[in-house]
């Protein structure tokens, strides 16, 4: 992952509106642990 100086001020900026940012944050990374899991099995299985 790269790291963008930019990326902490930008999240905290985007976080404030919203009264639970680590609930949705949990469900993106939910989401690509997901898609990396069906990644892998796609590769086991091949």
């Amino acid at each position: 992952m790269n790291q963008n100086p930019r990326a902490p001020k930008l999240y905290s900026e985007r976080a404030k509106p919203y009264p639970e940012p680590s609930k949705a944050l949990a469900l993106h990374i939910q989401k690509m642990c997901n898609a990396k899991k069906k990644q892998f099995m796609g590769f086991e299985a091949g």
